[in-house]
């Protein structure tokens, strides 16, 4: 029997709320000194990822807001860094922990109006994901910068119930269509990136997939071949 429309989107956006208060309740311990520690990304401060989560939330927030209103001409969704990020990541921890918690709050808002509807989004030029997908978009961020945020972490604190959506996203949409790749979980999820027929397989747990396919970390528990 088919899922019922906004089953899998309500699931994510419930993950989405926990991973949220996860972050938050990590980022409410950082003093001035941790906020402004590096991180796993080369040239990025605790601040900087924070920054980037914000103008995430809000950015999807104007995707929502687009789709809500029937209008395709709201904004598209961009959560790179630039001067306005620049500018939010040189503020105080408290502040950045107040944006951080007002921004995940409106778009929690926001996409809990979208559950059950049907059809796709274009979410930036060559990117066009079913609206149902949506709140995986903020789930990959959550997921992988909580572990950008701790480089001393060996790997993703998350179940498969996270991060099998979160990979599925990842290969579908965002993997480098160059790179010809066979994914295959631990539970028999077979996934495959680039428009060509795969030529290497990577098989382990879908945590490990992801955090190596997103970010290229290595973990004992992956196995690489050549097909």
């Amino acid at each position: 029997m088919p899922s019922a429309p906004g089953k899998h989107f309500d699931s994510r956006l419930h993950a989405v709320r926990e991973q949220t208060h996860i972050l938050l309740g990590r980022t409410i311990t950082y003093s001035p000194e941790d906020w402004a520690a590096p991180t796993r990304l080369p040239g990025w401060t605790r601040s900087h990822v924070a920054a980037h989560l914000i103008k995430g939330a809000r950015s999807l927030a104007q995707v929502c807001r687009g789709l809500l209103e029937d209008d395709d001409t709201v904004g598209g969704y961009d959560s790179t860094l630039g001067h306005e990020c620049e500018l939010l990541a040189i503020t105080d921890g408290l502040h950045l922990q107040i944006e951080l918690d007002t921004s995940a709050g409106e778009l929690d808002q926001l996409l809990a109006q979208l559950s059950g509807r049907t059809g796709e989004v274009l979410l930036r030029p060559g990117l066009r994901i079913a609206i149902e997908d949506l709140p995986l978009v903020r789930l990959r961020e959550l997921v992988l910068h909580c572990f950008d945020l701790e480089p001393a972490a060996s790997g993703l604190d998350v179940e498969d119930d996270i991060a099998i959506p979160v990979l599925t996203f990842e290969t579908c949409h965002l993997a480098s269509k160059n790179d010809a790749l066979e994914l295959v979980t631990l539970g028999g999820l077979v996934l495959r990136a680039g428009t060509q027929p795969p030529r290497r397989r990577a098989a382990g747990p879908a945590s490990s997939l992801l955090l190596w396919l997103a970010r290229g970390v290595e973990s004992e528990d992956l196995e690489h071949d050549e097909i």
